[in-house]
Formats: structure tokens, C-alpha cells, sequence
């Protein structure tokens, strides 16, 4: 399988021109965000032509739609490169295969591994097909950064790598290649923690802007200059986030024989999950889910920092059943979405599921 299918990406790159209409499709948070603007680096490098269009999903809605299929059917897209996003989920793959119709689609990603295939003539690329590392820990920026190394120069992105490797807390894997990246860039961990700070917090409370992120990473000349512009934001979400786990610590209904806690954040903004991963690194052995309203639906933020149980596979099995209901992500981190009135009924699952697993 390694050979097979780093043969299968190698024969997609190399067969890219500039003839070619390439749409980049990533993901909204910071992994995504850095593995987009590494892929538009190689791309641009490859073809001598930057990709046509670039689309950054937002955690409103799902990355792949007919509305996406119409953008990129209009666009006369004939390529598709989507890193950090798993197009070998279900409700994803039915719309992968309707722009097979007409795109070749190349998907690195290093999520759970849903399917094999995401149709004939793509090439899907996940960590657990060519190497032992956790893929949890391989975050979609670094395999970006590895993969497209093979057919062209990337030096001097590898700092980019390296946000997106913080982003997805994938830097202690990788030690060696994460110091290296800051000390080439001249630039240290505090300055990538803020980095890291300020695109999670557009993210949050200014999506619109992910764009312009996204045109500063990669045109940037000084790593430590790259997004001072937007730094505002981060001190705005750092605020809402001290708020928020304080009430978390007073009103989240906790089980301490199960160690699980779940918490309905009610702040304007969409912030469970950059409330959960605040929470994580001090209750790291605790099951920890966050729901947060929009609209119709709540959203959820699933953490086991020990990985005694794998949040994954807690959501994706909490919300079957469940109208509209989808999850999915890594052992340790992800994130799902339900109806809200169906509320009541995904708690009482888990708890079934959770005291299920204490008795084993």
C-alpha cells in the first residue's frame, strides 16, 4: 500500500499543466488553512499558473454541497486538490463522485479512514496508507509539505508546515522537523502560538476575512509580520474564552464515574471548539463534549486528551439515527453536528455508550 499509493499521488501530480483548472478546497481552521496555502505554493511551482479558485470550508456548512458542485462546474474546474477534509465520509463521497464527473480529485488527509476509494481516477492520501506515525499527529499541512516535496522545492515554507503541525497538536510527533522550520524562519513558539492564536480567532469571529489569512501566508516575505494586521481578533476571542470556561466549570453537567462532561456554550460565536481545546489540556482525563447552537442545529466538540476513549467513534455512534445528525475526526479530537431538538437524545446515548464502556 505505501508504494501504491504515493505512486497513485505521483502520477496525479505529474500529470498537472498549465492547462489544467486547479480549485484548492481546505479546511477552515489552522491545519487546513496552512495545508491550503502549502498546496497553492507546489501548485503554482508545478503548472507555472496559480490554481483558478480556492475555497475555504466554514464550520456552517458542510465543504462539499451542489452549491459547490455549480461554483467548480461553471468555473470549468477540471482538478480538485482538498487537503484536511475527509471525502471519504458518507454524506461527502456522494458529492466527491458528482464532480468526478467532470474533476479529477487528488484528497490528502489524515483523518479516520472511511473508505479506500473516493472514485475511480482519484487518488486519496491518508497517513495510515504509507506510515506508522499517529495520523492524528500528521497534520494535513506537514503531509502537504512531504508529498508535494517530492516534485518540487517547498524550502522556506516549512514554517508554515510547522503552524499547521501546532494547529493540529501534531508538533511533538515531528521535533526535530517542527524546531528546525521556526529556527530556519527565525521566528519562535511563542510567535507560532500566535500566529495559531489569530487564525483560529478570524475563524471564529470574522470568516470572511480567512481569505485575506490565507493571501498573507502566502505572499509574506517576514513569517513573524504575517497576520499582525488581524491580531485584534485574537485578544477579542481571548476574552470570550476566559468568560465561557468559567461558566463551563460552574454549569457543565459532569459524571465523574463515567469522566465525561458535557457543556452547552451559549456565546454568540461559534467557540466550542477553541473552548474545548483550552479545556483538554487541563481535564485530559476526562471525555469532554461541547454543544453550541446555529440555528437549527447544534454543533459539537468532542476531546479525550489519554484517548481511553476515542471521541470519534463516541460521536459518530451517539448520532446514528438522528436526523441530519454526522460526526467524525480523530481518537483523540472531533467534532460532530445534530438537530437541536434531538438534543436530549444524543445525551442519553452517550451516557449509554459510556457506561456500556465502564463495565467492560
Amino acid at each position: 500500500m505505501p508504494l501504491k499509493v504515493l505512486a497513485e499521488f505521483d502520477r496525479f501530480v505529474n500529470s498537472l499543466s498549465e492547462k489544467d483548472r486547479i480549485a484548492i478546497i481546505t479546511d477552515h481552521d489552522t491545519d487546513g488553512v496552512t495545508a491550503g496555502v502549502i498546496a497553492f505554493k507546489a501548485l503554482l511551482q508545478i503548472t507555472g499558473k496559480m490554481p483558478a479558485m480556492v475555497i475555504i470550508a466554514s464550520n456552517q456548512n458542510e465543504p462539499l454541497s451542489e452549491k459547490t458542485v455549480k461554483v467548480l462546474k461553471k468555473k470549468k474546474i477540471n482538478k480538485v486538490v482538498c487537503p484536511d477534509i475527509s471525502l471519504d465520509q458518507k454524506e461527502r463521497l456522494f458529492f466527491a463522485r458528482k464532480i468526478s464527473k467532470f474533476a479529477k480529485i487528488l484528497n490528502i488527509d489524515h483523518h479516520k479512514v472511511y473508505a479506500k476509494s473516493i472514485g475511480k481516477g482519484n487518488v486519496l492520501v491518508k497517513p495510515q496508507f504509507f506510515s506508522k506515525i499517529d495520523p492524528s499527529r500528521y497534520a494535513s499541512a506537514k503531509m502537504c509539505f512531504d508529498l508535494f516535496s517530492r516534485h518540487t522545492n517547498l524550502e522556506g515554507s516549512e514554517w508554515i508546515a510547522a503552524l499547521g503541525l501546532y494547529g493540529g497538536w501534531g508538533e511533538r510527533a515531528w521535533k526535530g522537523f517542527f524546531s528546525s522550520a521556526l529556527r530556519k524562519a527565525g521566528i519562535s513558539l511563542e510567535k507560532i502560538k500566535e500566529l495559531h492564536g489569530i487564525l483560529a480567532a478570524v475563524d471564529v469571529l470574522e470568516k470572511k476575512r480567512l481569505p485575506e489569512c490565507f493571501n498573507n501566508l502566502l505572499s509574506v516575505e517576514k513569517p513573524a509580520n504575517s497576520l499582525r494586521s488581524f491580531a485584534k481578533y485574537r485578544q477579542r476571542l481571548e476574552s470570550m474564552l476566559r468568560e465561557a470556561e468559567m461558566d463551563f466549570w460552574k454549569n457543565a453537567e459532569c459524571h465523574p464515574k463515567l469522566e465525561y462532561c458535557f457543556y452547552l456554550a451559549s456565546a454568540k460565536y461559534g467557540i466550542a471548539a477553541n473552548l474545548i481545546n483550552r479545556l483538554a489540556k487541563k481535564a485530559q482525563k476526562t471525555t469532554l463534549i461541547i454543544g453550541q447552537r446555529a440555528g437549527k442545529e447544534i454543533k459539537l466538540s468532542a476531546r479525550r486528551s489519554d484517548r481511553k476513549i476515542a471521541v470519534n467513534e463516541l460521536l459518530e455512534n451517539a448520532v446514528k439515527g438522528l436526523k441530519e445528525g454526522s460526526a467524525g475526526g480523530h481518537e483523540p479530537a472531533a467534532g460532530g453536528k445534530i438537530l437541536a431538538k434531538d438534543l436530549g437524545k444524543f445525551k442519553k446515548k452517550v451516557l449509554e455508550i459510556l457506561e456500556k464502556k465502564r463495565k467492560k
